[in-house]
């Protein structure tokens, strides 16, 4: 029998990957090595190691099931023949402790290092397991990682919590498209799935933390799929389908009662808005719907509840009847007008400004802030106009330019000031500040750093104690790329204080990235998501007054949205 000699080919593969045949002293030096699989990071019960062959070359050593389950493979043990099967699609590999002979698919290969038993696990060479598996290996010496990249998408983890101690938080989140719910104050609670139908929007939970809404797709494809909105209750019981029809937009709970803000649109007719409002109250664990706004009325193209939950702003779009508006409407249906902007009628070949979006009112009710959307997608996506609406003044502040993303907005607890991303473009990953506006004064501060790219604004519980946000390095490096890794690498969370200085808040390993920053319930501490893959990551536990992060849930996934701009939002919490 012929018998194909792998440790040419294998030694020529780790001498291109490790840069030249390291001596067997290097192991003494040599960092913890880490393995990513498309930019996923592999958390391996045993670590990998460096092992010197006879001609001193150096190889990394993995977990065989580890690395194979990772790659799509399944493992068997044959204790009788003491062997291992590897089993993925057509290929099928064949392993022995302490024996250089590899078969493949019935021919027998000799590697240059033998398979090993360490700590009662089967260990091989990373190269060859990973090539005979579909994938290829590229070392990084600077960052200790053997990168493997693979031609199909790697399984999303499972979720999975990893910190049994309680915890003071409710966590809605999604994974691989689905629904998820864990209750972190319960030490024998782990995560349930919620939705096994089409994928999963989170819409959030209601005041009181009863309810939780979300959307519900009847297809996979976002631009051709309906959305009907749900809610379940909080131990994940009851799920209920609130309206036959599909919803327009986002729907919206009230700050004060378990009532819901919602349009809806026309299923059949191209998805035509039906131009109404409705209000479903659960007050009573009993649904009703009201249509606060008539079927076939004005298109509602953005709504927000007033503070103290006793009525709407809705923007109306300028259309052939009358201007841009918003309007404020009461639960009893009383309207009054709060803003109208430019002139009647459309314009063919003309731009001009057509609707007010992201509304989002200060938390006394005094101010209105919102972004100005002209009638043209293309320029909408690079950024429009935002403002600030004094509203018994009726006078409106001029912010700039920024993304028309209402998560950017966030105003100070006692509505002295507002906090917002200002810059054009796009891309979530460059060219975006921190801005803070003093609406008593007018008085805008520029926060941003140049190089840096700061998102997701959030104010802590006073003005005094500051306001968290997300800053990285900006990058567009994954653009027109195929994406592996996360978007925006060491991207941390920040604290912002009330004298202007700044602090990294969280820390890690740079070739992850932190996103939505929430005050923990209990506001003792820091809940965030921390990314491995532009699509998965954990949610992390991070102690206001200092302290390690602690991994709280495994295997939280999702899209990174518009640009990198990781909307919808993958978690929520109360």
């Amino acid at each position: 029998m012929n018998k194909p000699n792998l440790w040419l080919w294998t030694a020529i593969a780790i001498l291109f990957l490790i840069g030249g045949g390291l001596s067997s002293p290097a192991l003494a030096d040599q960092s913890a090595i880490t393995v990513t699989i498309n930019g996923q990071k592999l958390e391996l019960s045993e670590p990998p190691r460096l092992q010197s062959d006879e001609c001193n070359y150096l190889w990394i050593i993995v977990p065989v099931r580890e690395i194979s389950n990772a790659l799509g493979a399944s493992v068997t043990w044959d204790s009788a023949t003491n062997t291992a099967t590897i089993v993925k699609g057509n290929q099928t590999i064949i392993l022995k402790p302490g024996d250089r002979e590899v078969w493949q698919n019935g021919h027998q290969f000799e590697l240059a290092t033998p398979p090993q038993i360490i700590n009662n696990r089967l260990q091989v060479s990373l190269n060859f397991l990973a090539s005979a598996l579909g994938g290829r290996v590229k070392w990084d010496q600077a960052a200790s990682m053997a990168q493997i990249t693979t031609s199909q998408p790697v399984p999303l983890p499972k979720p999975e919590r990893i910190e049994m101690a309680a915890f003071a938080a409710r966590v809605a989140f999604t994974s691989d498209g689905h629904l998820w719910l864990v209750d972190g104050r319960q030490t024998d609670s782990t995560p349930i799935s919620l939705t096994e139908a089409g994928p999963a929007e989170i819409v959030g939970w209601s005041s009181n933390g009863e309810w939780l809404a979300y959307l519900q797709s009847d297809i996979s494809d976002e631009y051709a799929s309906r959305q009907y909105l749900w809610v379940v209750k909080a131990d994940g019981t009851g799920a209920i389908q609130l309206d036959e029809r599909p919803v327009y937009i986002t729907p919206s709970w009230s700050p004060t009662e378990n009532l819901l803000a919602y349009t809806t649109k026309d299923p059949q007719e191209e998805y035509i808005p039906d131009g109404n409002l409705k209000i479903s109250s659960l007050k009573t664990g009993v649904v009703t719907t009201t249509s606060l706004w008539p079927q076939n009325s004005e298109i509602i193209e953005s709504l927000a509840w007033s503070p103290d939950g006793q009525s709407l702003a809705i923007s109306l779009p300028r259309n052939e009847k009358h201007p841009l508006q918003i309007d404020q409407i009461t639960l009893k249906g009383d309207h009054t007008n709060l803003l109208t902007l430019g002139e009647t009628g459309k314009m063919e070949n003309e731009i001009y400004t057509r609707v007010a979006t992201g509304l989002k009112w200060s938390p006394n009710g005094r101010y209105l802030a919102y972004y100005l959307k002209p009638n043209s997608a293309s320029i909408s996506a690079d950024g429009v106009a935002m403002q600030v609406l004094n509203i018994p003044q009726k006078k409106s502040i001029d912010l700039g330019c920024g993304l028309a993303y209402a998560q950017w907005l966030d105003w100070a607890p006692d509505s002295s000031q507002l906090a917002y991303i200002v810059g054009g473009g796009r891309e979530a990953t460059i060219q975006k500040r921190l801005h803070i506006v003093d609406v008593k004064t007018g008085q805008i501060s520029d926060c941003g750093k140049t190089g840096q790219v700061d998102t997701q604004p959030r104010w802590l519980s006073t003005p005094a104690s500051g306001i968290l946000f997300c800053r990285g390095t900006e990058t567009l490096d994954w653009e027109g790329q195929e994406q592996a890794g996360v978007l925006v690498p060491g991207q941390r969370i920040w604290h912002r204080t009330a004298d202007g200085k700044e602090l990294d808040v969280t820390s890690g390993p740079v070739d992850t990235a932190d996103y939505a920053p929430h005050l923990s319930p209990d506001g003792q501490g820091l809940l965030f998501l921390r990314l491995t893959n532009y699509n998965c990551g954990s949610l992390y536990y991070q102690p206001m007054a200092g302290g390690p992060p602690k991994e709280l849930i495994r295997g939280i996934s999702g899209q990174p949205g518009y640009y990198g701009n990781y909307y919808p939002e993958w978690i929520n919490i109360y």
